[in-house]
């Protein structure tokens, strides 16, 4: 494997991270369903705000987690694939394939749960409706 090939595949591993969302990116396209005859809707809508950019900031936490994650396998795979090539080939080509190799493996470990895990945003945007007096009508986090 030539060294541009390496490069490519950090370059791309690195990129598909800054694919992620932010919080309220994810947080506003949720509605939970309710009884509209039960429900005051500008309560509904200052309730949905507030439970929105808690639902957010609770997301938004969770990435910067896995941006964390995805940085330190890049890191442990770059030095574990350059050790590798070097002990494989025993040149700089090999020991720089194997650390881009490495790094591209070891951040797509740590980014393969970098997503809202299981639907956590709109779970919390549903118990903190509920919490506010909002009869929740569709099953928790589902919509």
């Amino acid at each position: 494997m030539k060294k541009p090939i390496a490069i490519t595949l950090l370059a791309g591993a690195l990129l598909s991270v800054t694919a992620c969302q932010s919080g309220m990116q994810v947080a506003s396209r949720y509605f939970p369903v309710v009884d509209p005859a039960q429900t005051d809707p500008a309560k509904y809508e200052a309730d949905l705000g507030a439970c929105r950019q808690i639902a957010a900031a609770k997301y938004d936490e969770y990435q910067d987690r896995q941006w964390r994650e995805v940085f330190a396998g890049a890191l442990a795979g770059a030095f574990t694939g350059a050790v590798a090539g070097q002990a494989i080939g025993g040149d700089t080509q090999s020991t720089l394939t194997g650390a881009g190799v490495g790094a591209g493996v070891g951040a797509g470990s740590g980014y393969s749960m970098a997503t809202d895990p299981k639907g956590a945003t709109q779970r919390i945007i549903d118990r903190c409706m509920a919490g506010r007096g909002h009869r929740i009508l569709n099953d928790l986090g589902d919509a």
